[in-house]
């Protein structure tokens, strides 16, 4: 289950307060590349909960 529409377009990245873009079961961050987990539709925004990116800094769509 992805996140609605509107509530992606305010929601902004724990770690370095960038945009975020739906990925299905998780929200990647455009600015640091860290993810962020959805469980049951529910957003888990914690920053000790990201997904850090691959490369450890920006990653590519």
């Amino acid at each position: 289950m992805s996140v609605p529409e509107e509530l992606l377009k305010i929601m902004v990245c724990t770690v370095c307060r960038s945009p975020l873009e739906d990925q299905g079961d998780t929200l990647r961050c455009v600015g640091c590349g860290v993810r962020f987990p959805v469980q049951e539709g529910v957003p888990v925004m914690l920053p000790e909960a990201a997904i850090p990116a691959p490369d450890g800094g920006e990653e590519a769509s």
